[in-house]
């Protein structure tokens, strides 16, 4: 399971990378993977991208099923429009992570503390700071 940044994991949950023949995220278990530390952080990484789908869910109101089969087309990442349509849609939950300072997070980084944009904070930072789930 590679280090991923907020939006690009955000990106490999939806589209995957075609280039390397890595199906959608989405479509994966952690039981593909053969190490009990890429079980566990694609089993964090999942919850993050599910927490994110929920959210989008909420504000949206699309049904699952459909915003699920937006993404499932062939080519999908070539799509210009999906490409769009997903960037939108992480533009919605970027409150799920807390408020933001002028647009950025902070981020701890090898000792010191920046203020980042939250498509550049990593997975792990994101789950960390995710606000708890309110019942509707």
């Amino acid at each position: 399971m590679p280090a991923l940044k907020f939006k690009t994991g955000w990106s490999y949950w939806l589209f995957g990378d075609q280039s390397n023949n890595i199906a959608p995220f989405q479509c994966l278990k952690a039981t593909e993977f053969s190490s009990k530390t890429c079980k566990s952080n694609f089993r964090s990484y999942r919850n993050v991208m599910l927490r994110v789908e929920k959210e989008i869910i909420k504000k949206t109101g699309l049904p699952k099923d459909i915003f699920r089969n937006e993404f499932k087309a062939t080519n999908v990442v070539t799509n210009l429009e999906n490409v769009k349509k997903a960037d939108e849609y992480f533009d919605l939950v970027s409150d799920v992570v807390g408020k933001a300072k002028n647009g950025n997070y902070v981020s701890r980084t090898e000792r010191t503390y920046k203020s980042k944009p939250i498509g550049e904070l990593s997975i792990s930072t994101v789950r960390r700071r995710m606000i708890p789930e309110t019942l509707d």
